[in-house]
């Protein structure tokens, strides 16, 4: 046996030797015990107790046994790696690929926004969530706004704004990094993004630029100076043009067959409209819809768009027809409906979740789901989290998987139920907890969360962490260990 393999032996048997005397208390008050007995029998050897001569035959027993259980298991064996993102415990080490939605159990933090390495306060993660990847910190910055994308490999693409001007990030090399976007000038402030990944995989960005931040007992962008647009080339990020102007906002954008659309609202803040547009040979139109706010457009199989928002309270559904025109549908409920997102089913049937804010007694408040059938008829809504006591959650992201299923995440509520991922992959919705409230008191703020489905069916989660409260920070003070933007890859259902 080479001389390295004995040293390596010989310290892995004094730690097991060790380990095994820490686990075999001493007698009690041995030495005591010994004085007394010399004392009252003198000139006889002191005598042990039956105790600790029965404990030293079982340690030697337990020495023999590590030995050989020593020599049984091989030295050379690496230690398993964490899990990768698809694949079983079980899986050899070997045998596993990386998989894009979470390149390495530590993956680098992204250098701008500001970075940090994993944080060492208290895990994100909710004890016993089985089949979960992270979550894991990729940036330390706080976001107001989050949108993410996967392209068809998986990879992970993010418009994220923050207070000085909108970023790109993405782990698409192998690990998380971080590119500027657009910087801010004097009070200005860029959110509101929206991301998609264009035929040639190149992601393009639309947001809105406001005025001015306003911050009161929360901070809302205020003043919209239009909607800009931005596609990546190669060597970077030019510079954002305008697409359309002041009081547009809201923007949702989609890329289908080549051809980029955009959904937004226009008007103040008690008069709102629905505008379309798309973009052809880099040349916007646009086209008037109907009123209403919060737009969420899909584009069927047809080419056509499809848009749900809402109006008064009400909730629309908008399909387009052949020649370009909205054709309008109220959806049937006694609803008081904000923040509505849809999808479209296999046969381009509308899926709308929005959430129902009324009373919290009531069981139909909090986050929605409603479906229309081919029959042209609508279910009745049904909730997405029902361990949601007190209707915090508000759906704040979602996506279908190839399978037909939905997937959901809620707005991170920081005083109440944390952030919620919900599915109906088994038929009907089943929700978990991603992360545990933080520590802020009652009303505290909801913070950004985005998702994102993958060809395997799995759920890419993101959201942001602000536990000391977004803007309580002074020029200076060092931000909880958790406050940032943090993303996870859940199991394929």
């Amino acid at each position: 046996m080479p001389e390295h393999d004995d040293e390596e032996l010989r310290a892995r048997f004094n730690e097991r030797l060790a380990g095994i005397e820490d686990h075999i208390p001493d007698p009690p008050d041995r030495h005591s015990r010994v004085v007394r007995r010399s004392t009252s029998l003198a000139g006889q050897p002191p005598v042990r107790p039956r105790s600790w001569v029965a404990s030293s035959a079982l340690l030697i027993a337990l020495v023999l046994m590590a030995v050989i259980a020593i020599q049984l298991v091989p030295s050379s064996d690496p230690t398993p790696s964490s899990p990768v993102a698809g694949h079983s415990p079980e899986s050899s080490p070997t045998a596993q690929t990386r998989s894009p939605g979470l390149t390495s159990p530590t993956p680098t933090a992204p250098s701008s926004p500001r970075s940090s390495p994993s944080p060492a306060g208290p895990t994100p993660l909710v004890p016993g969530l089985v089949g979960w990847v992270g979550p894991e910190r990729i940036a330390t910055e706080h976001f107001d706004f989050a949108r993410l994308v996967l392209d068809t490999d998986g990879y992970a693409h993010v418009a994220a704004a923050a207070r000085n001007g909108l970023f790109y990030l993405t782990n698409q090399s192998g690990v998380w990094t971080s590119e500027r976007v657009s910087s801010t000038v004097g009070e200005s402030y860029d959110g509101e993004p929206s991301i998609v990944i264009e035929g040639d995989a190149s992601p393009a960005i639309a947001f809105t630029r406001f005025g001015r931040l306003r911050c009161t007992v929360v901070c809302e962008p205020t003043g919209s100076e239009g909607i800009f647009f931005v596609r990546r080339q190669v060597g970077g990020w030019p510079e954002p043009a305008l697409i359309v102007g002041r009081q547009r906002q809201e923007p949702a954008l989609k890329s289908a067959d080549g051809r980029l659309h955009l959904a937004f609202s226009r008007g103040d803040f008690n008069s709102r409209s629905i505008g379309y547009a798309t973009e052809t040979d880099e040349e916007w139109t646009t086209d008037e819809v109907a009123n209403g706010r919060s737009p969420s457009v899909q584009i069927g199989s047809d080419g056509l768009a499809r848009i749900s928002f809402v109006a008064d309270g009400k909730l629309y559904y908008a399909a387009q027809d052949g020649g370009g025109l909205f054709e309008m549908e109220l959806v049937p409920g006694d609803w008081n409906a904000t923040s509505p997102l849809l999808v479209l089913d296999g046969v381009d049937d509308p899926e709308i979740v929005f959430y129902n804010d009324i009373e919290q007694q009531d069981p139909s408040c909090g986050a929605l789901y409603l479906r229309r059938t081919q029959a042209g008829t609508w279910s009745g809504g049904s909730r997405l989290f029902a361990d949601d006591e007190f209707c915090h959650l508000i759906a704040e992201d979602i996506d279908r998987d190839t399978d037909g299923a939905l997937h959901v995440i809620s707005l991170y509520d920081e005083s109440g139920p944390g952030v919620s991922y919900a599915t109906n992959a088994g038929g009907s919705f089943r929700a978990v907890r991603i992360r545990e409230p933080g520590r802020t008191t009652d009303d505290g703020p909801r913070s950004a969360s985005a998702l994102s489905v993958d060809g395997a069916g799995r759920p890419h989660v993101l959201f942001t962490v602000s536990e000391a409260g977004a803007y309580e920070i002074d020029e200076g003070e060092v931000p909880p260990d958790v406050d940032g933007l943090w993303y996870a890859v859940g199991p394929s259902m």
